[in-house]
């Protein structure tokens, strides 16, 4: 309806700045776009669809960055890194298949489960930005709010803090999946109640956090 240009629009400009924003650990940025990009290019495979080489290609390519990526940064084996444009085209690229396999007449999957596939880098997104604002910053200032920072400074190592994040945005898209069945309102629920979950979660650790530092010490931890 008269919704679906603007919904499309904050769609492109929410998943570009949620991938762009995810991206502080090595690794996760390109991993949270393999994930979708392979899932949506199996399906499309499944299906017979012209696009799924493309995806697939797509998603090796992104497989090939990741080993370089997660390089310990050797002569025979460099470390690269995306940089701001890398995962701002990673978001645009996954949103851009995930509106195109929504609709009719090539929809593979329905729009709320596209949410499920996004999940993780669009939680933190959001859940960044509340904090943000809760405690009195602009909403798009740069900081150590993320998930990821905070699973670090609670003492978790990098790897042990992308394996952590990698299977949480697993189990979303196998959640995802699970409800596709179920009526889109289900499916909407449920992933509202995850997301309440993840702010509360988050919330709590960060004051935690923030109550064991020194006097003083809690900007710093911004």
């Amino acid at each position: 309806g008269y919704a679906a240009i603007p919904l499309t629009a904050l769609a492109f400009a929410g998943l570009v700045n949620a991938y762009n924003m995810i991206d502080g650990v090595d690794g996760l940025c390109a991993t949270f776009a393999l994930l979708p990009l392979l899932v949506v290019g199996l399906l499309a495979w499944q299906a017979g669809h012209h696009s799924a080489d493309s995806l697939l290609l797509i998603a090796t390519a992104l497989a090939v960055f990741l080993v370089f990526n997660l390089s310990p940064g050797t002569r025979w084996r460099p470390k690269l890194f995306l940089g701001d444009s890398g995962s701002g085209m990673l978001g645009f690229a996954v949103c851009s298949v995930l509106v195109y396999f929504s609709q009719p007449p090539q929809m593979l999957v329905k729009p709320v489960t596209c949410l499920w596939l996004v999940a993780v880098p669009l939680f933190d997104m959001l859940t960044t930005m509340l904090i943000r604002v809760r405690e009195g910053d602009h909403p798009m200032r740069a900081d150590r709010r993320h998930l990821h920072h905070l699973l670090i400074d609670h003492g978790f190592s990098v790897l042990n803090t992308r394996r952590i994040m990698v299977s949480y945005a697993v189990a979303m898209i196998v959640a995802g999946f699970l409800l596709m069945p179920q009526h889109s309102y289900v499916s909407m629920a449920a992933i509202l109640a995850v997301f309440a979950t993840h702010v509360t979660l988050v919330c709590r650790a960060r004051r935690s956090m923030l109550h064991a530092l020194p006097d003083g010490l809690g900007n710093a931890a911004a």
